[in-house]
């Protein structure tokens, strides 16, 4: 949800966040949540909606997590590796609204910045990439 609370500058949180929580994957597993879990965080101008699906990790458009941004003209799909924008189709004009555009050359880079900010931490300096980025 981190992607989406930073889209616009959004850092104040809503007054309430509707959460409903389950486990109803069948499978024995060793688990830290719950393996359903949609969460709703309203913003004034926005709706943020999570779906967490811990050990099925089944999402929407072909990813194993992520986040998508549906907005009037396209929907933006985005995890830590990839990012693809999907038109919406105009009637009107019998075309997509916008040009379909797809990056995947991404990497995981999460180990990457937590070295480095344990590291900084360690030394005093400021993280290559701070929590106000």
């Amino acid at each position: 949800m981190d992607s989406g609370v930073w889209a616009g500058d959004r850092m104040t949180p809503p007054e309430k966040v509707p959460v409903y929580g389950a486990n109803t994957y069948q499978k024995a597993m060793s688990r830290e949540t719950f393996d359903s879990m949609p969460v709703v965080f309203p913003k004034d101008e926005i709706a943020i909606n999570r779906d967490l699906t811990a050990g099925v990790e089944n999402r929407p458009f072909g990813s194993l997590y992520g986040i998508a941004f549906t907005g009037d003209d396209a929907t933006l799909v985005m995890d830590r590796t990839k990012m693809k924008i999907i038109p919406e189709y105009d009637k009107v004009s019998k075309k997509p609204k916008i040009p379909e555009y797809s990056f995947s050359s991404g990497k995981e880079s999460h180990s990457i910045n937590v070295l480095n900010f344990i590291h900084r931490i360690r030394n005093g300096a400021s993280p290559a990439c701070p929590p106000e980025t």
